[in-house]
C-alpha cells in the first residue's frame, strides 16, 4: 500500500506537473523546466539580430552589435538565476508538512520551502486574473495552502482543470478541505 505509482503506471500528467508517486500518506509531483532551451532560443535571436546588423557600413556596426550581444548575456543571466529547472511538491504526512524544493541553473543549492500541515486550513484552488487592457487579459489558475493567516503559494498554470486535479489530490493527502 506504501508503494507509488513507478510499479503501476509510466505517467500520470497534471497539466506542467508529472505524478511521480500518490500515497494515502505521501504526495510527490514534479515540474521540470526548461531553462536551457530558453536561453539557446535567445541566443539564437540576437546572432541572428548581429548577424543582420554586421552587413551595415560605417562605424556603428561594431557597438550596435556589442550592445545585443550584452543584452542578449543579461536576459540569459536572468532566464538562468530565475526560471526554476525543477519544481517538486511533496506532501508527507509522516513529517506533517509541504516541501516545495526549487532547482536553478545558477543556484548550488534548492530552493526549499516547507509549511507544517498543522498550520494549514484549507487547500484553494483560484483564479487569477490580469487585465492589460479592456481587451486583453491573462487568466491564471494557482492552488494555496491558507492557514494561521498566511497564504503559501503551490502551484500556478493557465489551464483550471489539472489545478483542480492537483488541489483535490493535495487537500486529499494532506487531509484538509479543498475550498
Amino acid at each position: 500500500m506504501a508503494e507509488g505509482l513507478a510499479g503501476r503506471e509510466k505517467e500520470h500528467r497534471i497539466g506542467p506537473y508529472s505524478l511521480i508517486e500518490r500515497t494515502a500518506r505521501r504526495l510527490v509531483v514534479e515540474r521540470r523546466g526548461a531553462p536551457l532551451v530558453s536561453m539557446i532560443a535567445v541566443g539564437v535571436v540576437f546572432l541572428l539580430l548581429v548577424v543582420v546588423v554586421a552587413p551595415w557600413r560605417g562605424g556603428t556596426r561594431l557597438p550596435i552589435a556589442l550592445c545585443l550581444i550584452v543584452i542578449a548575456l543579461a536576459v540569459e543571466l536572468l532566464i538562468a538565476g530565475f526560471v526554476p529547472r525543477l519544481e517538486r511538491l511533496t506532501v508527507d504526512m509522516a513529517t506533517r508538512e509541504c516541501r516545495i524544493d526549487r532547482l536553478y541553473l545558477l543556484a548550488r543549492r534548492t530552493q526549499t520551502v516547507r509549511v507544517p500541515l498543522s498550520g494549514v486550513g484549507e487547500v484553494r484552488c483560484r483564479q487569477r486574473v490580469w487585465q492589460e487592457a479592456p481587451d486583453a487579459a491573462v487568466i491564471r489558475w494557482s492552488v494555496e495552502l491558507v492557514g494561521d493567516g498566511k497564504t503559501w503559494p503551490l502551484a500556478e498554470d493557465d489551464q483550471e482543470e489539472p489545478m483542480q486535479e492537483l488541489a483535490r489530490l493535495v487537500a486529499e493527502v494532506a487531509n484538509v478541505p479543498k475550498r
